[in-house]
C-alpha cells in the first residue's frame, strides 16, 4: 500500500526543518528484516519522497512520495499527521497524485453503456401565443437546445435523403419534393413518383411569361397530382403589392415592381393564380389525396418586401393560427420554421420562431417542407416532424440540389 501525506506549519525551532526544499524519506537500514517485512518491501513501491512547498501558503505537500508500510511511524513523528492510502493505477502500478490532491476519481460509464434518452413529444395545444423572441430567431434557437429542452422541442438531427430508386412500399404514396426552381425547372431531374409538391418560387418576378412556361412544365411532367404553393418571388400572385402596382399606375406615380407586374393589370390581376391550369394551387388552404392531408401557406417574415411578407409576430402569427390543428400530415410553406433549415451563408439562423412554436406545439404533423433559404438544403428532424428544405437552386440559382422524395401510407384503400 502507498500513502501520501501533508502536514501543517512546522516548528521553527526544530532544527530537522531548517531545509524543505527536498527531504528524503527515511527508509529502513536494519540488517535483519523479518520475512514479512521483505515481502512488504517488494511489493511497495520504491520512490523517493519530496517535500514541495505552496507558494504563499504555510502548508506543504508530498510530491511522488510513496512511502512503505515500515516508514509509517517515522514520517507521523516526522510531519505529525495521519496519513491517508494514495489510489493507484491499476495497469501502470503507478501513484495517482492527482487524486490524492482533488479526491477520489468519480466512476462514469462508458458513453455507448448510457441508457438512451428518451425524447418526449410536447404536449399539443389549442393556441399558440406570439413568442416574445420572434424578432431575434437566433437567439431564440440557441435558447431552445440548451438546458431541458434540448432533449425535446430543441432536438435536432440531420437525415439521409431517400435514394430516388428506393422501392415503393405498397400501399403507400411517394411524393417527390422541391422548391425555388427559379425558371431552371427544365435543367431539373425529377425522379419518379405520384405526388409533386411544389413550396414556391418558381419564378424570378411573377411575370407572365415565367408562370405560362412553368405551367407548361406541369403539364409534361408525369404524375398523377401535382401541389404547388407561391413563393416570395411570385409578387404577382400577392393581391397587397399587385394594387399597389395598379393604384401607381393610375396616379402615375412610382411603384417598385411596375416594371415587371403593369402588364398583368390588363388582364385580371386578381387571379393571376388561375393561370396555373395543371396543378393545385394552395394559398391558406388544403388538400387530400388518398386520406393523406396537406395544407399550403405562402408567408414567410419580412424581408425586402418580397411577396407574401408578413412582419415578425402576432402579424405572421395570425396567418399560422389558420392552419388545422388537427389531421395535418404535411404542411408546406414557403419559407423555414427557426432552427431547421433556415441558415443563411452567415451561419445564422433566419427562420420563423412563431412557426416552429405552431408548428411543434399545435399542429405536429408528419412532414413540414418548404424552402426560400438556398444554402440550407436537406432533411432535419426533430423526432417527431421531418423537416425538409428542397430548395432546388443553390445560392448562386443553380439548380444543383436532388428532389427529395418520401413515402407515406394511404389512409384510404
Amino acid at each position: 500500500m502507498a500513502y501520501a501525506f501533508a502536514y501543517s506549519s512546522p516548528d521553527p525551532n526544530d532544527g530537522r526543518f531548517d531545509n524543505l526544499d527536498e527531504i528524503e524519506t527515511s527508509q529502513e537500514t536494519s540488517g535483519e528484516k523479518s520475512e514479512k517485512s521483505v515481502q512488504q518491501h517488494q511489493n511497495d513501491d520504491e520512490l523517493t519522497g519530496i517535500v514541495r512547498k505552496t507558494t504563499g501558503k504555510d502548508r506543504y505537500v508530498a510530491q511522488n512520495a510513496d512511502v512503505t508500510g515500515s516508514d509509517i511511524k517515522d514520517i507521523k513523528q516526522l510531519f505529525g499527521v495521519r496519513l491517508k492510502p494514495m489510489k493507484k493505477d491499476v495497469q501502470t502500478e503507478k501513484t495517482d497524485f492527482k487524486s490524492f490532491l482533488f479526491g477520489p476519481r468519480k466512476k462514469t460509464a462508458h458513453p455507448h453503456s448510457q441508457p438512451k434518452i428518451k425524447y418526449q413529444q410536447p404536449d399539443k395545444v389549442s393556441t399558440v401565443d406570439p413568442d416574445p423572441n420572434a424578432s431575434y430567431p437566433n437567439n431564440f434557437v440557441l435558447k431552445l437546445r440548451s438546458g431541458k429542452t434540448r432533449h425535446q422541442r430543441g432536438y435536432h438531427e440531420s437525415v439521409k435523403p431517400l435514394p430516388h430508386d428506393a422501392p415503393k412500399k405498397e400501399n403507400h404514396t411517394r411524393f417527390v419534393c422541391v422548391s425555388d426552381t427559379h425558371n431552371e425547372h427544365d435543367n431539373i431531374n425529377i425522379p419518379d413518383g405520384d405526388v409533386l409538391l411544389h413550396c414556391g418560387d418558381f419564378t424570378l418576378a411573377g411575370k407572365m411569361h415565367e408562370i405560362t412556361d412553368f405551367n407548361r412544365w406541369l403539364g409534361e411532367i408525369p404524375f398523377e397530382r401535382k401541389i404547388v404553393i407561391a413563393g416570395n418571388h411570385e409578387l404577382s400572385f400577392d393581391p397587397k403589392i399587385m394594387e399597389g402596382v395598379k393604384i401607381a399606375k393610375e396616379k402615375k406615380g412610382y411603384s417598385r415592381w411596375g416594371s415587371y407586374l403593369e402588364p398583368i393589370l390588363d388582364k385580371d390581376y386578381k387571379s393571376v393564380s388561375s393561370h396555373l391550369t395543371n396543378c393545385t394551387y394552395l394559398e391558406d388552404s388544403g388538400e387530400t389525396i388518398n386520406g393523406i392531408r396537406i395544407w399550403g401557406s405562402p408567408w414567410q417574415p419580412e424581408f425586402g418586401g418580397w411577396g407574401f411578407n408578413v412582419p415578425r409576430g402576432r402579424e405572421i402569427l395570425k396567418k399560422w393560427d389558420l392552419i388545422p390543428g388537427n389531421g395535418i400530415d404535411i404542411l408546406m410553406t414557403h419559407g423555414p420554421p427557426a432552427g431547421h433549415g433556415d441558415k443563411v451563408q452567415s451561419g445564422m439562423s433566419v427562420g420563423c420562431v412563431d412557426l416552429l412554436n405552431s408548428v411543434q406545439l399545435r399542429v405536429q404533423p408528419k412532414y413540414h417542407l418548404f424552402g426560400h433559404i438556398h444554402e440550407d438544403y436537406g432533411i432535419t428532424t426533430d423526432n417527431f416532424t421531418t423537416y425538409i428544405n428542397c430548395s432546388s437552386v443553390n445560392y448562386q440559382y443553380q439548380p444543383v440540389h436532388k428532389a427529395i422524395i418520401f413515402d407515406l401510407p394511404n389512409k384510404v384503400l
